[in-house]
């Protein structure tokens, strides 16, 4: 079945325009990427300026940003290999990319969950 030339994130052959949905994911995906990246970030410079140096779970902290944003890119990845397409809608090449991006994110987001939850319990402590 082809694809569906409105999903220009999927089909390079499609025209020069985003539908709705593909540009909304795209979005969200990329501002809460940006601000988890920007909370990190802050935490990091004010704990510096605070007292000097970084603790543990500001280390875990760090790692867990960097988790985020390598699970910020898959899920951009996911985007451009047809997250909101609707799959009887995805070609099986494309279909296969999807799901390989997707099995490897979740990798990443339980990592950066993993470190988030160490640093939060070792700040509890």
């Amino acid at each position: 079945m082809a694809l569906s030339t409105r999903y220009i994130l999927v089909d390079r052959d499609a025209p020069a325009f985003w539908d709705p949905a593909s540009a909304s994911a795209f979005i969200c995906i990329l501002t809460v990427g940006i601000l988890g990246a920007i909370a990190v970030t802050i935490r990091l410079y004010g704990k510096m300026k605070l007292t000097g140096r970084l603790a543990w779970d500001d280390m875990l902290m760090l790692l867990a940003g960097i988790s985020s944003i390598s699970y910020t890119v898959m899920a951009l990845l996911q985007v451009r290999y047809g997250l909101v397409v609707p799959m009887q809608e995805r070609p099986y090449e494309v279909q296969l990319r999807y799901q390989t991006i997707n099995y490897t994110a979740r990798v990443f987001y339980l990592t950066g969950l993993m470190w988030f939850k160490a640093s939060f319990k070792s700040l509890v402590t």
